[in-house]
């Protein structure tokens, strides 16, 4: 998980450090709650998000039972009760934060106790990192509670049958286990794929994205079969087919209702906003498409930007665009808005920045934007 600014990490804070020891000791007495807030608060100004949830799941090690089962046991009875909506409350992710670290670091001699920990968790925040170890010590097993938890009541429990398994999730490591063998996953995500909730439809989709770099024509296939058993996934489809579809590949675009059409069948135009802008400021690129013929074919149309890198060199960056029908002559027309703003995920370095438009799959470079300090 990334750093994202000053305020974020200062919500595990020693106030917050107070609260889990309040909810701890209310469970547990013998819990020697001055000692544990003592040691979580020292020095914790200084720390990142991360580090500050690791230093607090060391001192809670301290604290909690030496006995692992009884600790996690504690663990959980002191937690949050679950909202009736499904919804999280408010500090959440920085209240649990410690929790997540302590499961992942010392349950892992203790697999049974350890999911039960993370059922719980899951449904006050999210155990798609913390789970991952626990997949990577015993896949088997770890498919065995999936198996059970696609049919679960609750859809965090759901939903990190989904997001906790995926092979590329944002902010964790790679995870590699079923990469020679994604049956059983296709499985699991089969099953879910239909559920009645978009949080976990979402997931799914997803985690089909992260599939189609390792495996596009076996995740073309399922999704194929997948479509024509219900046509009603196809929202679902179409977002796992997202990557696949921006690199202009054909049996995805085919899947997805279409052709790609023949250049001399349209006319595509883009104005930029601006070619000059400073850091911190917004690019708008506007796009005409002129259909000169009705077809049954379709334009995907995305916008690329190459933003320059600390070394010099130009990285892409993808933004979904639009899906055209040629089903009618005329003109269709849509907008896309680049942020230049600083991100934890993104920083943005002055220099020319080249803009394109990725027309299924191939870049025609619409013009550059001098982007300044």
């Amino acid at each position: 998980m990334s750093e994202t600014s000053t305020a974020l990490k200062d919500r595990l804070s020693p106030a917050l450090v107070a609260d889990i020891a309040a909810r701890i000791t209310a469970v547990d007495p013998r819990f020697d709650a001055p000692r544990f807030v003592a040691e979580a608060a020292a020095g914790l100004d200084a720390l990142t998000l991360m580090a500050r949830a690791e230093h607090v799941s060391q001192a809670l090690e301290r604290a909690l039972p030496r006995d692992v089962v009884e600790a996690l046991d504690t663990l959980v009875a002191s937690m949050h009760p679950v909202s009736p909506s499904g919804q999280s409350f408010g500090d959440a992710l920085f209240f649990y934060l410690p929790y997540s670290r302590f499961i992942a670091r010392v349950g892992r001699g203790h697999y049974g106790p350890s999911m039960d920990a993370m059922h719980a968790l899951t449904q006050r925040m999210s155990s798609e990192f913390c789970i991952r170890p626990f997949i990577e010590d015993n896949p088997d097993l770890a498919l065995q509670y999936f198996t059970k938890w696609v049919s679960d009541p609750s859809l965090h429990v759901r939903r990190l049958v989904s997001e906790g398994t995926r092979p590329r999730l944002p902010w964790a490591g790679r995870l590699t286990v079923f990469a020679a063998r994604p049956e059983p996953i296709y499985a699991l995500l089969e099953a879910l794929v239909d559920d009645p909730e978009l949080y976990v439809r979402r997931s799914v989709a997803n985690h089909l994205n992260d599939l189609s770099r390792s495996d596009p024509e076996g995740l073309l296939a399922r999704c194929a079969a997948w479509l024509k058993a219900r046509p009603s996934r196809h929202p679902v489809i179409a977002h796992a087919l997202r990557s696949m579809v921006k690199a202009g590949h054909r049996g995805a675009l085919a899947l997805l209702g279409g052709t790609a059409a023949p250049a001399h069948r349209y006319r595509l135009d883009a104005a930029l906003s601006t070619r000059a802008l400073c850091i911190g400021d917004k690019l708008t690129v506007k796009v005409t498409l002129d259909g000169l013929e009705a077809t049954d074919a379709v334009v995907n149309v995305d916008l690329v930007c190459f933003f320059i890198k600390k070394a010099g060199d130009a990285a892409p960056k993808v933004f979904r665009g639009a899906r055209l029908s040629l089903a009618e002559a005329g003109p269709q027309r849509f907008q896309k808005t680049i942020h230049f703003a600083q991100f934890s995920t993104r920083t943005v370095y002055p220099g020319p920045h080249k803009i394109a438009l990725r027309v299924d799959g191939t870049d025609r470079e619409i013009g550059t934007v001098d982007v300044k300090p």
